[in-house]
């Protein structure tokens, strides 16, 4: 077992494969790939074939799958390496299943003739992809859900080899040239490079400074690949067309304008898609930076105005705490002060007894109306 090879990638199925689907694609690759029958290089089938064998062995083992499941876990998000032999480009082979899956593929596709059409796309993606789509779909019987498998499958394959920038996968899509109506060895060359180049870097912070950058290395036009910037062409197209219609020009001067227009437009053509990311990535930051000072202003005006609130409470609470507290000083005490020993001290003193006495509940009610009605602020 080695954990360092996606067996998974190495048979185009995902880690959620059956054991079912895994055994079909297993026997279907490895009738292409033996040594005696593969038509290429003869070392490539071996060493295919040596990696078919140890995936079918991890594979269909229960406890040997969840043992490599685990090791590769952590290892899951990692971009493996582009195979071009495993994952060459060809036509479809029909012979190349066994006789009982190809005629259940048949009889489904009597029912639900669109998965007819989606089998060649991955062909021409990936030829281990194509076998995956069929297995899955057969044993499974899922042909009425063969366009979702389609996309899941070819969505899979793009992550796993180029990453998750969408930058990124676009330029991957042109090189492994799935769409041409012949498939270029150059640019599924180019395509591996990528591969490596991710591998090394992962996914790019700024993919679409990475991609021009390996789009300058590897001789590749950014315009046929991107295409035009539409909405600046779309925008000085019209700014042209409305001078025109403005009656401006005369017959002899509309000629010139045509000539002025022709260097507007190709001036223009030097900017493809990638700008409008750009720039549409560049408004999102500034968008950020302008959410956050905006709520670091309200915050700090926040924070500001629970502080003035705090302490207008905390100065009408030291209000409330004196007013009562004169209440009290006073209740305790009164004015009338015994002389020295002259007799009327006497009176004073039974007057001032009486009076603290009688006050003594007037006292407690304030004590307790100075708890009640004086609430500390809180922070």
């Amino acid at each position: 077992m080695n954990p360092e090879i996606d067996y998974y990638a190495l048979l185009g199925l995902s880690p959620s494969a059956e054991a079912e689907v895994i055994q079909a694609v297993y026997r279907a690759l490895a009738k292409k790939y033996h040594p005696d029958v593969y038509k290429g290089d003869k070392a490539e089938a071996e060493r295919i074939m040596k990696d078919l064998n140890e995936a079918i062995r991890v594979l269909s083992d229960p406890k040997l799958r969840e043992q490599y499941d685990a090791t590769r876990s952590n290892s899951e998000s990692k971009t493996e390496d582009f195979d071009e032999t495993i994952h060459e480009s060809g036509p479809t082979d029909e012979n190349i299943f066994e006789k009982s899956i190809e005629e259940a593929f048949k009889q489904g596709a009597e029912f639900y003739p669109d998965v007819k059409k989606y089998r060649p796309k991955l062909a021409r993606l990936s030829y281990a992809l194509s076998i995956a789509y069929v297995a899955h779909i057969v044993t499974r019987k899922e042909f009425e859900k063969a366009e979702a498998i389609y996309i899941a499958l070819r969505q899979d394959f793009y992550t796993k080899y180029f990453g998750t920038a969408s930058e990124v996968l676009k330029l991957a899509e042109y090189l492994l040239d799935e769409h041409s109506p012949k498939v270029s060895n150059e640019r599924r060359a180019k395509a591996k490079k990528l591969n490596q180049a991710i591998k090394v870097v992962g996914t790019p912070a700024d993919p679409i400074t990475f991609v021009r950058k390996f789009m300058s290395l590897n001789d590749l036009n950014e315009l046929t690949i991107f295409g035009k910037n539409q909405k600046q062409n779309q925008s000085r197209q019209g700014q042209t067309e409305r001078k025109r219609n403005d009656g401006r020009f005369g017959k002899h001067n509309n000629e010139r304008f045509n000539i002025h227009a022709s260097y507007v437009h190709s001036d223009s053509r030097g900017q493809s898609s990638l700008d409008d990311k750009a720039r549409l990535r560049r408004n999102i930051i500034w968008l950020i930076v302008i959410t956050l000072v905006i709520a670091g202003f309200a915050y700090i005006a926040l924070e500001y105005k629970k502080k003035r609130e705090y302490a207008d409470a905390l100065m009408t609470y030291q209000q409330c705490l004196q007013k009562y507290q004169r209440q009290i000083d006073h209740a305790k005490n009164p004015p009338y002060r015994s002389s020295s020993s002259s007799s009327p001290s006497r009176l004073y003193a039974k007057i001032e007894r009486l009076y603290r006495e009688t006050n003594e509940k007037y006292i407690q009610d304030l004590n307790i109306k100075k708890i009640t009605h004086c609430k500390p602020p809180r922070r």
